[in-house]
């Protein structure tokens, strides 16, 4: 099918994406202190949310399926007006929550926020700076959102998925300047770090622009690029506005959790450094989640989108049902080698300088809880996009805001005895509620999704990664000795060998063990892909 030769683009880009942001994680937690990559990571984690709340995850899904239908049926200069319209209304929603948010960070007491960091002023004062100059970047990057968006719906994926990269780069060359411009001291180090932290937030506020900028050109070519427009009356537009806030609920509950999560963490894990545990974990977490559930959502979702304005309903229900069992065939296993080579893997990207040996055991308690509902995460994305194609939005919403309140229970019970490790498994446990929640009402609003099909062949991945566990298991005990001569070679090498062994014995038996599923990997990655117009509709 076309949507997995186009996922097999988007995932490779989103590896290189991954591999920079990878690297960034690197150096930012190597020549920061545990104290400031929490503050810059909390910090940070507003404008991703709202990211999801106003760009990638609500407004495009509101915006896409409407941009398709008027794609068909009206002109090139309606389509041009109707997406500048959206656009020019997303710009004036986020000015003005940036400024009442920068307001109400100089004006709240501040006995009402320190009790989130354990009553640490310092920690709280810091932190509030940081957001305070992150807080604008929200805004390019939902607009962002909606220039991918458009690209998407022109079938253009390989210019959007390579702009996280371009952030990455900035990010890092900040980081570096920072090392080697700002170097550290007995007298300074604590001012050197706040300055180092500042540096990277102005950055990611350059990385912001230029990010922006590489879109103009596809733009352009299709005469798409928008100017300020303020046809709020127009029916197309109204209906995406009266669905974005409640997909913005719905669509947004990992990120919530995720808020929460961190919160939680600040305010009853003693010590620094237990953001930054959740943060990089649930970053390894999403180094697969791009390449499997992001890359089949990012095409799946205009696919469907279309065949639905078309009618097609056994197209969207075929596609659907195929992209769900590839996600499974995918995800089942990098789950598990997640949770297998935790402790090697974050020993070898993270361990060195200022981060310790304390902050990888909380870093691989926190990737393990993550990893557990990697699956199901990648589900919901796509279950969710499902619903959205046909109209509906009630039960995603329904389910997406409940279950935030079950993620929230299940923090505060399993916080005290696992610490980072309980909070990151309260996130996957909701998740998995939710994927089973969504797949029940979606058969009974599509019909039959091959379930069967589906359950059969989720199985058979676990009984595969199963031998892949036993695989890696077994060759991670070819390294154990002492500790004498494990350097950085020996620590890639103990990271790579397992997973090649653990790929390899999952992979052989699965051309007979799901030959389905592993003929559309292959069909993907060989460009057969293609096909007839019957073909691409299931």
């Amino acid at each position: 099918m076309d949507f997995l030769r186009s996922a097999g683009v988007v995932s490779m880009l989103t590896f290189l994406s991954r591999v920079f942001g990878l690297v960034r994680d690197m150096v930012t937690t190597a020549f920061l202190s545990a104290f400031y990559t929490d503050a810059l990571f909390l910090a940070w984690t507003i404008p991703n949310m709202f990211r999801k709340l106003f760009g990638e995850g609500a407004l495009s899904a509101a915006f896409i399926p409407i941009f398709a239908r008027v794609r068909q049926r009206e002109s090139a200069q309606t389509l041009r007006e109707f997406a500048s319209s959206v656009i020019t209304a997303l710009f004036l929603i986020l000015v003005t929550v940036v400024t009442v948010l920068l307001l109400l960070s100089w004006i709240l007491p501040d006995a009402w926020i320190l009790p989130l960091f354990q009553g640490d002023e310092r920690s709280m004062e810091e932190t509030l700076l940081f957001g305070r100059i992150l807080l604008p970047y929200m805004i390019i990057i939902c607009v962002i959102a909606q220039f991918q968006g458009v690209l998407n719906s022109f079938g253009v994926f390989a210019v959007p998925a390579m702009a996280p990269i371009v952030l990455n780069l900035v990010w890092i060359a900040a980081v570096a300047l920072g090392a080697f411009f700002l170097p550290g001291g007995p007298e300074g180090s604590e001012a050197c770090m706040s300055s180092r932290t500042l540096l990277i937030c102005c950055a990611i506020l350059g990385g912001g622009f230029i990010q922006a900028l590489l879109f103009i050109p596809s733009l352009g070519k299709r005469q798409m690029i928008p100017k300020p427009s303020f046809r709020f009356g127009d029916s197309s537009f109204r209906t995406v506005m009266a669905r974005m806030m409640p997909m913005a609920l719905a669509l947004s509950a990992v990120q919530l959790n995720i808020l929460v999560d961190r919160i939680v963490v600040r305010m009853y894990v003693p010590g620094d450094g237990g953001v930054t545990h959740l943060f990089l974990g649930n970053r390894l977490m999403q180094f697969p989640l791009g390449l499997i559930g992001i890359a089949l959502t990012t095409v799946v979702f205009p696919l469907l989108a279309r065949l639905s304005s078309e009618g097609d309903g056994e197209g969207v229900r075929k596609n659907l049902s195929t992209a769900i069992r590839i996600n499974l065939f995918l995800s089942i296993p990098a789950m598990a080698g997640l949770m297998v080579l935790a402790e090697p893997i974050v020993t070898l990207f993270f361990e060195r300088e200022e981060f310790t040996a304390i902050d990888t055991a909380g870093t691989c308690s926190a990737l393990i809880g993550y990893a557990a509902g990697l699956p199901f995460l990648s589900m919901v994305m796509l279950l969710t996009r499902a619903f959205y194609v046909k109209d509906q939005w009630k039960m995603p919403l329904y389910t997406a805001t409940s279950l935030v309140l079950l993620n929230v229970l299940l923090d505060f019970v399993l916080v005290h005895p696992l610490g980072e490790a309980g909070v990151a498994l309260a996130t996957s446990i909701t998740t998995l509620f939710q994927a089973f929640i969504l797949f029940f009402f979606l058969r009974r609003l599509l019909g039959r999704l091959g379930g069967t099909a589906i359950v059969s062949g989720a199985v058979r991945a676990f009984f595969l990664t199963g031998l892949l566990c036993l695989a890696v298991h077994w060759t991670l005990g070819l390294f154990d000795g002492g500790e004498a001569g494990r350097g950085l070679l020996f620590q890639i090498v103990s990271v790579a060998l397992p997973m090649g062994v653990g790929l390899l014995v999952y992979l052989i038996p699965a051309r007979l063990v799901c030959p389905s599923e592993f003929r559309c990997i292959l069909d993907a990655f060989s460009g057969k892909a293609g096909g007839s117009e019957k073909e691409r509709r299931g």
